[in-house]
């Protein structure tokens, strides 16, 4: 038969076992229980779930307001990944255009040595005017590109450093919830003793 001391060690290690007179006889009394051995195991049941589910309802507004910080969180997050697929949208448009602007910059050049070679030479500075537009219009897209590769840069390192935050949230969240609910434990089992 189990002794009140191997019930209390058994009270600390379960979430709730509740130890009442009538689930348990008293050390050195020949006195049982009147209920029957399985209405004292159905009252321990019922106990443990009270005390489970007081926990976790004294548990539960603490981790509300953890996760409104959390959520918070996230969705600056989700607005950082839109804001970087954005600037990836921006880039690619402008490096086609780059592109499409640097081989027409090799078919003007192309022309500008064609018409010096028959000897046309109005048509010549007319084409190398036109270049000369397609050079300049090529070079201001390629600066483009490279303040949307900075600011590209600058955005990636926002996110990366708030997924860092979102995580160690997640990990004081956690911490903090396992504490209150030890905290919540230790006031149950000490109001269970009294």
């Amino acid at each position: 038969m189990p002794t009140m001391f191997s019930f209390l060690a058994l009270l600390c290690g379960a979430s709730a076992l509740v130890v009442s007179p009538a689930s348990m006889p008293l050390l050195g009394s020949s006195v049982t229980s009147s209920a029957p051995p399985a209405a004292a195991h159905m009252s321990l049941l019922h106990s443990r779930r009270a005390v489970l589910a007081g926990a976790l309802a004294a548990a539960a507004p603490l981790a509300a307001s953890a996760t409104s910080a959390l959520q918070a969180d996230e969705k600056t997050l989700a607005d950082e990944e839109k804001e970087v697929k954005i600037i990836d949208g921006s880039i690619k448009a402008e490096r086609s255009a780059a592109f499409k602007d640097e081989l027409a910059i090799s078919r003007k050049n192309d022309e500008v040595l064609e018409a010096f070679k028959k000897g046309d030479k109005a048509r010549a500075k007319d084409l190398e005017a036109e270049l000369k537009t397609l050079t300049a219009r090529y070079e201001s897209e390629e600066q483009v590109v490279k303040s949307l590769l900075t600011k590209e840069a600058e955005e990636e390192a926002a996110e990366k450093a708030q997924l860092a935050k979102i995580g160690a949230d997640k990990a004081a969240d956690a911490a903090k919830e396992k504490i209150e609910l030890a905290e919540a434990q230790k006031s149950m089992l000490a109001n269970i003793k009294k």
